[in-house]
């Protein structure tokens, strides 16, 4: 019975901790110390402690948590494109055809609709919807999508920062390795977001990694042309929510 109450109790708290993320940011680090408090005093020192070092989340990853929150179904298609594009890449490291447009236009319409919803919470907020401002919550918006629910990599809903889009080399990472035959002789690996490989290591020792990564680079030259698209179309849409703001304010 005690180790079902502290299942129950475990389970409050991290509900409460989505509560926190959800809150408007004026009111984060109130409501932080005040729960780190109600549960020193319920006897969880240690999750105290956790809550205790949450950090206040910066005004774009804020603003993807509430579209995370609030948007879920444009979000989770947002992460489907995402999913479905790395399938496709796989799918051609394999010898097999796969359909690259499809999947981008479907994240370039997500992305563009997110940016829309971005722009109204953020000024709801009383936080200016700026151009950096929104090019921080896409550039966000736009890695969650490659990352796009892969384990041990940001996962919306508590974002305290910026996600930047993985790097060549975590990007060749994410997809599974190909052996000549064609078929996949590992499971997909994830690259530490902070990890440097030496070059110089890296030129001593060839790894069969190294071919489907430059087959992930001619992939991605070949889609250049349509993620051009979805980001003058983001570009577009975002000019547009601010003059409809400026006109709102002039009114």
């Amino acid at each position: 019975m005690k180790k079902n109450r502290q299942a129950h109790g475990s389970k409050s708290a991290q509900d409460d901790i989505d509560a926190l993320f959800q809150l408007p940011l004026t009111e984060f680090t109130a409501a932080r110390n005040a729960l780190a408090t109600r549960l020193k005093k319920a006897g969880d020192a240690e999750e105290a402690e956790r809550v205790k070092a949450l950090t206040k989340p910066s005004v774009p990853a804020w603003a993807v948590n509430q579209l995370y929150r609030q948007h879920r179904i444009i979000f989770d298609r947002l992460l489907d494109a995402g999913e479905r594009f790395r399938n496709a890449q796989t799918s051609q490291l394999a010898g097999k055809p796969a359909e690259i447009r499809a999947p981008l236009e479907a994240r370039r319409a997500a992305l563009s609709e997110l940016a829309g919803h971005a722009a109204k919470i953020l000024s709801e907020a009383g936080s200016a919807a700026a151009p950096d401002t929104m090019r921080r919550v896409t550039t966000t918006l736009e890695a969650l999508s490659t990352y796009a629910r892969i384990p041990d990599t940001p996962q919306a809903g508590r974002l305290i920062d910026d996600v930047q889009p993985p790097g060549f080399e975590a990007l060749a990472a994410l997809v599974p390795r190909v052996d000549q035959s064609g078929r996949m002789t590992g499971p997909t690996r994830v690259i530490p977001f902070e990890h440097k490989t030496s070059r110089k290591a890296a030129s001593k020792k060839q790894d069969p990694q190294d071919e489907n990564a430059r087959a992930v680079a001619a992939t991605a030259e070949d889609a250049a042309g349509e993620v051009d698209d979805a980001e003058r179309a983001l570009d577009k849409a975002k000019r547009a929510v601010e003059t409809l703001q400026e006109s709102l304010n002039e009114g």
